[in-house]
């Protein structure tokens, strides 16, 4: 800090005004000129791109003169002292108060407001009109200067747009403190537009709704959304209305409380096409004496009426007791709404049969009642304390312990309808010194025994897997427990006809949540039977039968019938849920979403719903604040929400995908077996860590291994391993497994073992033999996924598909009504390159692809817009898709790499175009791809003068052709 006298360059400093996110600011003397300056400070050490954005402040406003923004006179680097290397800007010195000060001044008159307003608004449209964005507008950012007039300080954070259009679009600064980074919330959004949160490029239409919000408060006394914490504060800023302004301020004239309100609007488009429009409504207003103002009193409208007091958490709605009961259901969404979503060519379902999670096997009906003996050993609203087993015998070692003990625990809680807890997840409403202690010994040999104590309860179990004999002890034991009673609020939470349906619901639900139920799909029948009224029964059943089949379909109806059944909160969210399932509207599906965690933001079901779609369907940002909220407020509830956290992001970003993972294992030790923590291993790299993780994993189920996936997940390591003949004896032995996501998953390392053997008739075989048998099982998505898989495989071989294949797709993908847009259309232009003749047709696709303005979309595109509109186009596309997903990059990456190469492009960027093709996501249906990209790399890197970079791909495409038949000998041909 400096200290009055100090030296900066040719300013004196006299006194500290204030500290920021950037730096201090004081005030000092220019004694080149003699005028006082607001002098800000940025330290040398301070945030890597501080002193860059600093200049770009300078630059963006030095031109820009305006009586109501403050000058920018000054800018440079400190070039001796104890200062050296500091940037320093000198600014206008403004004397006077905040905004913020002045909100609930009752001596201010509204007309007096109004005047400030209008000013505001056309300092701001005057910088829009020289292409500058604020970006920050609140009441801390005006000065109201002694003397009346108001100020926009720090235009700072603005950036210069490309044209002086106001309304042509800047990118977001990530620096604002509005908004977010992943997975938390920084500062608050109280004040930033919608699409600033999204992290949508933006115009001066965001500013327009931040001074919107602004003059709002200032009218008003009080923000237009208020909330507890930040996540709900961004859901209302996100999805909800505003109370309406004339209501809160007596005798304000409607068209200025209308011109505010459309100022507030969630869409840009919607507001005023600049600020001056805004300006000119409240011009006749400003500085007008209203008949309203207690002159007597001295208090005006605008403080007369108090600050809405912060909403309770309406107990009458959640009460405590329910809150904690209630299942929060973050189930996997991401596996069966990606292909929803985007390109539908990564298989991608909802059956938890390979995830290797905890199983579930509910109690026969009414065997959840508490006995006479239960009820003086565990009191009925208890929850579980969770603590490690005690494990003896061959092979028993800390992780199993952990795996072990607390992988019983959550099937005893789940089972008896209890919430659960320990050291490393502390559920709300699970103290854990009252808690009950449930204690887990285990006799590892070739039959394990389990043995379960709960107080004075026990009970054992015995089999060849230490996990079926854990869940066999839990079966034993949990009608000793019982269950709590069944509230009347929790009946109506799961719009059950009775006590003891709403207790079917919560346990299959939870088992679905938790773990994976051994045959989910029979048991959400069941419910249908005996709770169908309810409409989760229903919904239940559509999220685990086949996306996309009748069964689901059908279901989907009913749950929609029987939403009535529930209410508020609850009937919004699992309307949002039930409608994106049936004909997906990703924006409604948000909406409802966001109002319903609006509405009761510590129900835990509608937590994990919103947290585990909001990190797919919207900007990460989102999703992942809510994702930490729920985890660390019901973490028990959030399993599934952080496994959306790690597979849904557009983005990958492995250390955050890290703490996330380290987060899940904290809460359910047996989640180190899930398939994202494998993955997660192969992702970096690590293929003995992967194995040594799978050796566990066999260990912890024993002879459940297979039943759990294992047999799949060694198949996936066999082939990034480069090992496809040992994948392809593993997996095909799933082909004939009954249940379809196995098979098809089994059907998906097949082909990926015979296409990295270079056996591509034999794999073309395959995709063929398993579209066949989808289309007659009418398992639509599995056929038009394979259906993908055939014409990319065909294409990349420069080959023309089956055409009664293409013919099917064509007709068959508009009929696909659960996909949205994004995913009919990733299909037709598929179609669109099958059929290079129909150029109607293709270019009717790549219209609707720009009217869907995607940026995932658009880059999916790109193999269509190169054969239509060239290389050059093709280039331009990849050079702005900043924003599009890292899947999307994955599946174009040739096309790209081609068009870059055709392009003279350099050798690094056509590298870092086909670097996705390395992740292990190409080692099934994209692996023609991934040796296509090895081809280019040699050629490249040959060209560029680096052998051993080249070498090293060669070696790999050699390898490859070792077994390669003719088709994949004629494909690097052709790439040659």
């Amino acid at each position: 800090m400096r200290q009055p006298g100090d030296k900066v360059g040719h300013y004196i400093i006299r006194a500290l005004l204030g500290r920021g996110g950037m730096g201090e600011v004081y005030e000092a003397e220019d004694v080149r000129l003699g005028r006082r300056v607001a002098l800000k400070l940025i330290p040398s050490d301070a945030d890597g791109d501080a002193s860059e954005r600093m200049m770009r402040e300078a630059r963006a406003a030095a031109g820009f003169e305006h009586r109501n923004v403050v000058l920018v006179l000054d800018v440079g680097i400190v070039e001796e002292g104890d200062g050296k290397g500091e940037t320093y800007l000198a600014m206008e010195l403004v004397r006077g108060r905040t905004l913020r000060a002045l909100i609930r001044d009752a001596s201010v008159p509204i007309g007096k407001k109004l005047r400030w307003l209008v000013d505001v608004a056309r300092a701001l449209s005057a910088g829009h009109s020289l292409g500058l964005v604020h970006r920050d507008i609140k009441p801390d950012n005006l000065m109201v200067r002694d003397d009346g007039v108001i100020k926009v300080l720090d235009f700072g954070i603005a950036k210069k747009s490309r044209t002086v259009d106001p309304s042509a679009p800047t990118q977001a600064s990530p620096d604002m403190n509005t908004l977010t980074k992943a997975g938390s919330i920084v500062g608050t959004p109280r004040y930033a537009s919608p699409e600033q949160l999204r992290g949508e490029p933006l115009d001066g239409r965001a500013d327009q709704y931040a001074w919107g919000a602004t003059a709002y408060e200032l009218l008003s006394g009080r923000p237009p959304f208020e909330a507890d914490d930040p996540v709900a504060l961004l859901s209302r800023v996100l999805s909800s209305e505003a109370p309406k302004l004339e209501m809160l301020v007596a005798d304000l004239p409607a068209e200025v409380a209308q011109a505010i309100t459309k100022s507030l609007s969630k869409r840009a488009d919607e507001r005023f096409a600049t600020l001056d429009d805004a300006a000119d409504v409240l011009e006749p207003f400003a500085d007008a004496a209203f008949a309203s103002f207690d002159k007597a009193s001295g208090k005006s409208p605008a403080v007369s009426i108090p600050p809405s007091e912060k909403r309770e958490r309406k107990s009458e709605r959640a009460p405590a007791s329910v809150v904690v009961r209630a299942a929060k259901t973050s189930f996997r969404v991401f596996f069966w709404v990606a292909a929803a979503l985007g390109t539908v060519i990564i298989l991608a379902l909802v059956f938890g049969a390979l995830t290797g999670k905890l199983r579930f096997t509910p109690p026969s009906p009414g065997s959840g009642a508490p006995s006479a003996a239960a009820a003086t050993k565990v009191s009925s609203g208890s929850g579980l304390r969770c603590t490690d087993a005690t494990v003896t015998g061959e092979g028993a070692s800390k992780e199993l312990a952990r795996m072990l003990g607390v992988g019983a625990c959550a099937r005893l809680a789940v089972t008896t309808g209890r919430c659960w807890g320990h050291e490393q997840a502390r559920e709300q409403g699970v103290d854990l010194d009252t808690s009950p202690r449930l204690d887990v010994k285990v006799s590892l040999g070739p039959s394990t025994r389990v043995t379960l104590r709960l107080g004075d309860l026990e009970a054992s179990g015995e089999s060849a897997s230490p996990v079926d004999a854990v869940e066999t002890a839990v079966k034993a034991l949990a009608p000793k427990v019982g269950s709590p009673p069944t509230s009347p609020e929790m009946q109506a939470e799961w719009g059950a006809s009775s006590p003891e349906g709403a207790r079917r619901i919560e346990r299959v639900w939870r088992g679905l949540l938790v773990g994976d139920l051994k045959n989910p799909e029979a048991d959400a029948r069941e419910l249908t039977k005996t709770d169908g009224d309810s409409p989760w029964s229903h919904a239940i059943l559509a999220i685990v039968a086949l996306r996309g089949s009748k069964t689901s379909l059908d279901a989907l109806a009913e749950a929609e019938k029987h939403l009535d059944k529930l209410g508020g909160a609850r009937k919004e969210g699992l309307g949002a849920l039930v409608r994106l399932l049936s004909k997906p509207n990703p924006d409604e599906a948000m909406r409802g979403l966001r109002k319903a965690y609006d509405d009761a933001p510590d129900d835990a079901d509608i937590a994990g719903l919103y947290a585990a779609l909001a990190v797919n369907l919207v900007p990460t940002e989102e999703g992942f604040a809510v994702v930490d909220r729920l985890a660390q407020r019901f973490p028990t509830r959030a399993i599934l929400a952080l496994e959306n956290a790690v597979t849904a992001a557009p983005r990958k970003d492995l250390d955050r995908d890290q703490r996330y993972l380290a987060r899940l294992v904290d809460i359910v030790p047996d989640a180190a077996c899930y398939d994202i923590v494998i993955d997660h291993r192969l992702s970096k790299g690590d293929l003995a860590g992967a194995r040594e993780l799978l050796a566990t994993c066999k260990q912890y189920f024993g002879s459940a291994s297979e039943d759990h996936g294992l047999m799949l997940k060694e198949a996936r390591i066999d082939l990034l391993a480069g090992e496809p003949a040992l994948a392809h004896e593993l997996a095909a032995k799933r082909l004939g497994d009954p249940r379809p996501a196995v098979r098809a998953q089994a059907a998906q390392y097949v082909i990926g073992s015979l296409l990295l053997e270079g056996r591509v008739a034999e794999a073309e075989e395959t995709v063929l033999a398993e579209l066949k048998r989808d289309r007659d099982a009418e398992s639509l998505l599995l056929a038009l996924q394979h259906g993908q898989v055939l014409l990319r495989l065909h294409r990349r071989l420069g080959t023309k598909p089956p055409d009664d294949v293409v013919s099917w797709l064509a007709d068959a993908t508009p009929k696909a009504t659960f996909l949205p847009e994004r995913g009919r259309l990733s299909l037709l232009v598929e179609v669109a390159l099958a059929r290079p003749n129909d150029t109607k047709a293709a270019d009717e696709v790549l219209a609707a692809v720009e009217k869907l303005n995607d940026p995932s979309g658009s880059l999916e595109a790109l193999p269509l817009v190169r054969a239509r509109r060239g290389d050059k186009a093709a280039v331009e596309l990849y050079r702005s898709s900043a924003r599009a997903s890292d899947m999307a990059h994955l599946i174009v990456a040739v096309e790209t790499a081609l068009a870059l190469e055709a392009q003279k492009a350099g050798a690094e960027e056509i590298v870092t175009a086909l670097a996705p093709l390395r992740s292990p996501e190409t080692v099934t249906s994209l692996a023609l791809d991934r040796i296509a990209g090895d081809v280019i790399t040699a050629r490249v890197y040959d060209a560029a003068k680096k052998p051993a970079e080249a070498a090293e791909a060669r070696a790999r495409v050699e390898k490859t052709l070792t077994h390669a038949d003719r088709g994949l000998e004629e494909l690097l041909t052709k790439i040659r």
